[in-house]
């Protein structure tokens, strides 16, 4: 989180996570995190001519499949042209220890929407 003072000293708060620019996405990820023990969800854009990628990294690995049975995240790729991906905090950290390329290009500090305090 980023701090900055104006003339005026206002104070404004500028997030250094990204952010979905479909607000009915971002309003669904909010809620998913209230409703289930996410640690991590990750947003990746690409380019307008491909999908955005979603990695929702859930705490236990039984909340993998809660997460993949809503509706919204099995059509994301029709409906809003966005990949979903999720998986358990384990999985990930023996992914990134082995070195997938997925998850050392994905899941980077700059495309954090969303982090478990």
């Amino acid at each position: 989180m980023i701090t900055l003072k104006t003339q005026h000293m206002k104070t404004i708060v500028k997030s250094e996570f990204s952010k979905p620019e479909n607000e009915a996405l971002s309003e669904k990820l909010l809620q998913l995190t209230h409703e289930v023990s996410i640690v991590y969800v990750f947003y990746h854009s690409g380019p307008a001519t491909e999908p955005a990628h979603v990695i929702i990294i859930t705490e236990e690995s039984r909340d993998v499949e809660i997460v993949e049975s809503r509706r919204w995240i099995r059509n994301g790729k029709e409906k809003s042209n966005t990949l979903f991906h999720v998986t358990d905090q384990g999985k990930m950290d023996f992914n990134y220890k082995i070195g997938n390329p997925f998850i050392a290009c994905y899941c980077r500090k700059s495309a954090i929407f969303y982090q478990n305090p």
